[in-house]
């Protein structure tokens, strides 16, 4: 028996409707393109529980190979921050709540998109610090380029 493959009108209506079905996603202004099972998604929502909850609609959609997730965060009501305040207010936010020293962590900021990178002891060292960034008014992504180095004690010489 063959196996219908869906193309990607179909998976666009899909992922539309997975959206539209999803009471985490106001897809009101959420755009998305499907081109050889990719999908692309544009657009603005209000936070980003809103567009990761887009993003994973679209990947339970059968057929989606990847997706694309271009959707900005712009909260209601707030003036846009330059990257200057933006990179003040992560960088406060870092030392005030990571528990893990900072110093080796670069923080550049480009309309918006913040991107950290450097080293860390731990994984859970590079999700804290990579969630107290989303946190932060103003930023629309963050982008990870931190490296974990798992440092082991040294073994007892038997």
């Amino acid at each position: 028996m063959a196996v219908a493959i869906k193309g990607d009108v179909e998976i666009q209506q899909d992922v539309m409707d997975e959206l539209d079905l999803d009471p985490d996603v106001d897809v009101s202004d959420i755009g998305v393109n499907v081109v050889d099972g990719i999908v692309t998604l544009t657009g603005t929502v209000q936070s980003f529980m809103e567009r990761w909850a887009a993003e994973h609609a679209a990947l339970r959609v059968p057929g989606v190979r990847a997706v694309a997730n271009n959707v900005t965060v712009r909260p209601p009501g707030m003036a846009m921050l330059t990257d200057t305040e933006i990179a003040r207010a992560v960088a406060d936010s870092l030392e005030l709540e990571v528990l893990a020293p900072i110093e080796d962590i670069d923080i550049r900021v480009s309309d918006g998109h913040v991107t950290l990178e450097g080293i860390v002891e731990r994984d859970a060292q590079r999700r804290e610090l990579i969630a107290v960034a989303e946190r932060v008014r103003g930023v629309k992504a963050v982008i990870d380029l931190l490296d974990v180095i798992e440092l082991r004690e040294p073994e007892a010489i038997a």
